[in-house]
């Protein structure tokens, strides 16, 4: 007497994984454009409030001169721009003695720069900075005091951006908030396209 022994296998589940695998594979090019797009959107903001947690300085005007691009295929890059930033963005304030500006926080960050004064400069109150009289008079050739002798103002300044941007530790912390970030959205990218699949 023969006996026969059957065995059925179900593949389905196999198959299954197989086609996933085979579109996933051909989408991988789409999640990782998304994923660098939600990077090179939300980098920006980051650098942004890692620099506010040190400067004393007001969002906008950080975020004027930050760019974050992507220059070449899977690749990000952040930009601060060496464009001047006037002390009186620095919580400048006016006093008997010149004007004292706090350019980082913590506690001891305000100084004083005797001598200095407050004041709007060509363009009227919509370019106020904080300046200096320094050098020999001579007779003024722009603004208000045009034909008076006058010492020239020097316009005071604080870091740039790009100088904020390159601080000891602060790219390495933004290069590691990008990564993560690339990893969690292709991470939920994937997920989200199997329970599309499943589900379907």
């Amino acid at each position: 007497m023969t006996a026969i022994v059957g065995a059925q296998i179900d593949l389905q589940g196999a198959l299954a994984v197989s086609r996933n695998l085979s579109i996933l594979s051909a989408t991988l090019g789409k999640f990782e454009a998304r994923a660098l797009g939600t990077a090179q959107r939300r980098l920006g903001p980051e650098a942004r409030r890692d620099i506010q947690r040190e400067y004393n300085i007001k969002a906008a005007r950080v975020t004027k001169d930050l760019r974050v691009s992507q220059p070449f295929v899977g690749t990000l890059r952040i930009t601060g721009f060496f464009r001047g930033i006037g002390l009186i963005n620095f919580g400048a304030r006016a006093t008997s003695k010149g004007v004292t500006a706090a350019i980082r926080k913590g506690k001891g960050a305000r100084s004083i720069k005797k001598g200095a004064f407050m004041a709007p400069l060509l363009g009227g109150e919509d370019n106020r900075h904080v300046a200096q009289r320094f050098g020999d008079k001579r007779p003024m050739k722009k603004g208000s005091y045009i034909g008076q002798i006058k010492q020239p103002l020097r316009v005071m300044y604080g870091p740039t951006v790009a100088q904020m941007l390159r601080r000891k530790g602060r790219p390495q912390r933004l290069a590691d908030f990008a990564v993560g970030l690339l990893g969690k959205e292709m991470t939920r990218q994937v997920e989200a396209h199997f329970k599309r699949s499943t589900s379907g």
